[in-house]
C-alpha cells in the first residue's frame, strides 16, 4: 500500500494462482484517483470462535483480529485523500473492526447498516449506489462470502477468499454513487495483514 504514495502506480493481484502475484495491467496516476468515487471494502477482522456467543451477531474479536485491524487501519491511513466514511454491518465483530479501523483513521463518522450482515452483492450495491455524493472515499466492512463475491460483482474479477481484515480498492469513473450499479469497476489492489 505504500505505492500508493508513489506518482505512478502499478498495482498486483496478491490473491493469484498459488500465491503468486500476478501483475495487473493497470497505471492509475493519483489525479485520476482522486477524480473517481473510491470504493473500500473490508472484511471484519479474526473473531471468536461460534462456539463462544450465543449468536453468532454477537461474535466478539480476539486479540488478534484487534491488532490486525489496527494495522491495516494504519495502512490505510497512508493513503491520500482519506476515507471520509466507514459503513459497517451491526454485528459485534464488524462494530469493533470499524471503530479500530477509525481511530487509526481519525475520523467518527460511522454509519452501522443492518442491511450489510448477510447481505448478498446486489444488496451491497444499493447501499454503495443509496451513498451520499458528499463522500467520494468510502470504506464499507462486512462478512464473507459477501464481501469477495462482490468483486466479482462489480468487477467481474474473481478472487480467492478476502482474508480477515482483508481489503480491497475499486474505483468508479463517476462522480455519482446512484451511477455504480451501472456500470463496472475498477479492481485497483488487495491488501491484508500478512500480506
Amino acid at each position: 500500500m505504500s505505492e500508493l504514495l508513489k506518482n505512478k502506480h502499478h498495482y498486483f493481484c496478491p490473491l493469484g494462482i498459488n500465491g503468486i502475484k500476478i501483475p495487473l495491467l493497470l497505471s492509475i496516476t493519483p489525479q485520476i484517483i482522486n477524480s473517481m468515487k473510491s470504493l473500500y471494502i473490508m472484511r471484519h477482522a479474526k473473531a471468536a470462535q461460534h462456539n463462544t456467543a450465543s449468536t453468532d451477531f454477537e461474535r466478539e474479536l480476539i486479540e488478534r483480529g484487534f491488532n490486525d485491524a489496527e494495522e491495516m487501519g494504519k495502512r490505510l491511513s497512508k493513503t491520500k485523500p482519506q476515507i471520509q466514511v466507514i459503513i459497517a454491518s451491526p454485528s459485534l465483530r464488524t462494530k469493533q473492526t470499524a471503530e479500530t479501523v477509525a481511530k487509526q483513521l481519525g475520523i467518527d463518522n460511522i454509519i452501522y447498516n443492518k442491511n450489510i450482515y448477510e447481505a448478498s452483492p446486489s444488496i451491497i450495491a444499493r447501499i454503495i449506489s443509496e451513498t451520499s455524493d458528499t463522500y467520494d472515499k468510502i470504506l464499507l466492512i462486512g462478512h464473507n462470502p459477501t464481501v469477495t463475491d462482490t468483486m466479482l460483482y462489480f468487477c467481474d474479477m474473481k478472487i480467492d477468499s478476502l482474508p480477515t481484515a482483508g481489503i480491497y480498492l475499486i474505483t468508479f469513473e463517476t462522480n455519482n454513487w446512484g451511477e455504480t450499479t451501472q456500470q463496472k469497476g475498477i479492481f485497483n489492489w488487495a491488501d491484508w495483514p500478512k500480506n
